[in-house]
């Protein structure tokens, strides 16, 4: 009954074109979808029923966004959403391709070189972010690999290399995403940050992202040692559940690797979040699905919500131009588990 009624939406849209001086309300909606097919470079197949799927999600996700907004406008959420690449996707199909965690083992991850706070750092500021101290590399997008744990790996690796080189260091992906199997890793199929730190210390490095470009899919390892624009001596944990010394472990360290659990029943925090701080009842009681970068921390002026700074993998058009604030200091785990499973490197 959708497709038909879609299909005669574009009928009369089309017919409201020829017949009427100013547009219908019908015609205005497939109006926003061929612009957005345009802005973001959609094409489907030759076949109709695809491109009407597609709408439909598309519809079906604006209305959504559009509800939310307006619980936003009274009062109601402390976020709001916006319609992106990711539109003609549903919930499953997004959290599908777009994030791929697979946490430790409890026991792997106990068994890790846990961090204590150095008594130099004494208090810690209210706001800190690392972007401000120009160590952190550019958002990047996985595409359609589940490869989160892959950037988010690289990500406190580039840091690091940038922050002791003091110039940008790019590296490679791809690289882990090749050659960390026998570490646990599953390519597309997901992975941990944990296992790549453990292959690039054992490895003596991992190459840059020029000489390893990153192409969406698994291939044949091939790591030349002349190539690396990294290495590891060692790396830790922050006891779960410790917001504080998490905070502690960035400020030492840089930013830190972390596990959050991406909710397809909440799908539009990860799907259409635009700005504002993400807090939800339901976030994190299910696991870790997605690994991201956290860079920083601070408090909305507005809310009075404490958040977290988090660099992402999807992308620049995605989200505050590819970061999330998540609300910090929300009790057990943290918001959606975001103190569960944090990995910092250490090369100091």
């Amino acid at each position: 009954m959708q497709v038909v009624f879609l299909v005669g939406l574009c009928v009369f849209a089309s017919t409201a074109t020829a017949s009427a001086s100013a547009s219908s309300p019908l015609e205005t909606i497939v109006e926003e979808w061929e612009t957005w097919k345009s802005e973001y470079g959609k094409e489907y197949s030759v076949h109709a029923v695809e491109e009407l799927k597609r709408m439909e999600i598309w519809m079906e996700n604006k209305a959504q966004i559009e509800r939310h907004n307006r619980g936003y406008i009274e009062g109601k959420h402390s976020y709001t959403l916006r319609m992106n690449h990711f539109g003609d996707l549903s919930p499953e199909e997004f959290l599908e391709r777009s994030t791929g965690g697979i946490p430790l083992k409890e026991a792997e991850f106990a068994s890790m070189k846990t961090f204590k706070r150095p008594k130099h750092l004494g208090d810690l500021e209210d706001y800190f972010d690392w972007r401000d101290s120009g160590i952190v590399t550019p958002v990047k997008n996985q595409g359609s690999c589940g490869a989160c744990w892959a950037f988010s790996a690289i990500g406190a690796l580039e840091s690091d290399a940038t922050y002791w080189t003091g110039s940008e260091v790019l590296l490679s992906e791809q690289n882990l995403i090749d050659c960390t199997s026998s570490y646990g890793n599953l390519g597309c199929g997901g992975g941990a940050p944990e296992y790549s730190f453990m292959y690039v210390e054992d490895n003596d490095g991992v190459d840059t992202e020029d000489s390893y470009p990153y192409d969406e899919e698994r291939e044949d390892c091939t790591f030349s040692s002349s190539d690396v624009g990294e290495t590891l001596s060692s790396f830790g944990r922050v006891t779960p559940g410790d917001e504080e010394a998490m905070r502690a472990a960035i400020r030492e360290y840089g930013p830190v690797t972390a596990g959050v659990y991406a909710d397809p029943l909440e799908p539009m925090m990860s799907q259409f979040y635009d700005g504002g701080v993400f807090e939800s009842e339901d976030c994190g009681e299910n696991g870790l699905n997605h690994f991201v970068l956290i860079t920083g921390w601070g408090t909305d002026e507005d809310s009075g919500l404490d958040y977290w700074i988090i660099k992402n993998s999807w992308g620049t058009d995605w989200g505050e131009e590819g970061y999330i604030k998540l609300r910090r200091n929300a009790g057990g785990m943290g918001m959606c588990a975001i103190a569960s499973q944090v990995a910092y490197v250490d090369n100091i």
